[in-house]
């Protein structure tokens, strides 16, 4: 798909750009029964689950959740939600999560590639990197936040390219 930015704003466009750009993409996702009886690392703001980044038994996953949930821009985005209380990194029931039935995802695509309405099966899981244990009108924002900023974009994907940090 081309993407067509003759009828966006200068930030709209930055944002199409980076989005473009990225290893990840925000979408959606409906928790499997294994996901909702697992046990995940997540990032909590005070009591609040906010992202899962993977299975409690996965270094890798244990070294994302630590990195998010020590990064101020995360805080500070998450402060500007309305949430309150430090970031920390923990594991979790997936029971114990309070997931609704559909969650925001950040989903592994091709940079380079612009994705629209993605929305992921229980066959297609392994294309998702991490999700969010929000309600979706929440989670969709933190989503492309994560997905459009270059320090969030790195904790989850450290092989991505650097995005740009100016519009088109």
């Amino acid at each position: 798909m081309e993407l067509n930015t003759s009828t966006l704003t200068p930030l709209q466009r930055q944002m199409a750009e980076r989005l473009k750009v990225s290893t990840l993409t925000p979408g959606f996702y409906q928790p499997s029964a294994s996901v909702r009886e697992g046990i995940h690392r997540v990032v909590m703001a005070g009591d609040t689950p906010v992202l899962a980044v993977g299975p409690d038994n996965c270094p890798y996953s244990e070294k994302q959740a630590e990195a998010l949930a020590k990064s101020p821009k995360l805080a500070k985005a998450l402060r500007t939600m309305g949430f309150e209380g430090d970031l920390s990194a923990t594991t979790k029931k997936g029971a114990d999560l309070g997931l609704p039935d559909t969650c925001a995802a950040m989903i592994v695509k091709p940079t380079g590639e612009v994705v629209e309405g993605t929305s992921l099966d229980k066959q297609q899981v392994h294309q998702m990197n991490s999700f969010v244990t929000l309600p979706p009108e929440k989670g969709q924002t933190l989503a492309a936040l994560i997905c459009t900023d270059n320090e969030l974009l790195h904790i989850l994907d450290p092989w991505a390219p650097a995005l740009p940090t100016s519009g088109a």
